[in-house]
């Protein structure tokens, strides 16, 4: 079987860790995330790697003064690294990453959909990083007007595949076991 690569998009809370779990635990997928890549750069400059404001302004001044590819560039370089048959990115936010992905074979994008107020419950809830589990409503939605988000709307619109991850974490796996099964049976 052909690597299959993908990239998952979605906004924060949505679900993109969920699938990266999926993935790794019953897929055998090697799954790279975007935020742990920035977290690593902003650990070796002795800075918070959980902070979500330096995790958004981090991939900005990178793109600004070394190119607007230079992540989607190493995400990449590390997806062809893998072995694996499934082989995902966690975080794709730009269209320079889609660009890149896309040009990968068998390749497909997976945008999430999930209601704003639930993912705004789920990220107070799980606190992963510095400062969900105190943050207002106002302060979770200028988060969503940051310039790291903004092109993920138009990406899931613009996706292979969207999944709508608004019910259980169960009815959620099934969304995700479906589509692995539709992408792993040949065509």
């Amino acid at each position: 079987m052909e690597t299959i690569y993908l990239g998952i998009c979605g906004e924060i809370g949505s679900g993109k860790d969920t699938i990266g779990h999926r993935l790794k635990t019953y897929k055998n997928a090697t799954v790279l995330v975007s935020s742990e890549l920035l977290g690593k750069i902003l650990s070796l400059l002795h800075l918070d790697p959980e902070n979500r404001d330096l995790l958004q302004k981090l991939p900005i001044g990178l793109r600004e003064h070394l190119g607007e590819s230079v992540i989607s560039n190493a995400m990449i370089a590390d997806m062809l690294e893998s072995k694996k048959k499934i082989v995902a990115w966690n975080g794709v936010r730009f269209l320079s990453d889609v660009n890149a992905i896309q040009r990968l074979p068998n390749s497909f994008i997976v945008g999430l959909h999930t209601d704003p107020e639930i993912r705004f419950n789920r990220i107070k809830k799980r606190g992963q990083k510095s400062g969900e589990a105190e943050i207002t409503w106002e302060q979770f939605q200028k988060q969503s007007e940051k310039q790291t988000e903004q092109s993920i709307r138009d990406i899931i619109k613009n996706s292979n595949f969207t999944l709508t991850n608004n019910g259980t974490e169960q009815e959620f796996y099934e969304q995700i076991d479906e589509l692995l099964e539709k992408l792993q049976t040949p065509h």
